[in-house]
């Protein structure tokens, strides 16, 4: 029956069934931890005679504001080590791509002056990246600014 299809249509074919396997397995997998919390739940509630029907459970109160200016960092926190990461994914790659003009520039001096000079400023670029990084960290760790 499957000796009129192709290679690679029996292997999308065997990779379609294990992904739906696999997703249904993963469903199962977590329905019953799922099932598993609300019961461990439940026993905890019993155990420390709450009613579920209450409508306050001795929760604490979050003081919105506080809460605001902890996400606050916390995403400005992210989004400059976000910032950093790529800098320095990009300065390493303009390092790579200079060695690349370095290697094939055929002893054609302007090419080869070319190279250096990207090289040079790339490597410039990532030491500022470094430090930069360095003094965020540290600065963070002097404020004591909240990274969560």
């Amino acid at each position: 029956m499957f000796s009129k299809f192709s290679t690679s249509v029996k292997i999308i074919i065997l990779t379609l069934l294990i992904g739906i396997i696999g997703f249904f397995t993963y469903a199962s997998v977590n329905q019953s931890n799922l099932s598993a919390s609300v019961d461990g739940i439940q026993k905890l509630l019993r155990k420390v005679n709450v009613n579920s029907q209450d409508q306050d459970v001795g929760l604490p109160k979050v003081d919105k504001e506080r809460y605001a200016e902890e996400k606050t960092n916390h995403l400005l926190y992210t989004f400059i080590e976000i910032l950093l990461t790529l800098a320095g994914i990009m300065a390493v790659v303009f390092i790579a791509i200079g060695g690349m003009e370095y290697t094939v520039s055929a002893g054609n001096d302007d090419r080869l002056n070319g190279a250096k000079a990207k090289i040079m400023y790339a490597v410039l670029g990532l030491l500022a990246v470094l430090f930069s990084y360095a003094i965020f960290t540290n600065g963070i760790n002097f404020f004591e600014v909240s990274e969560q």
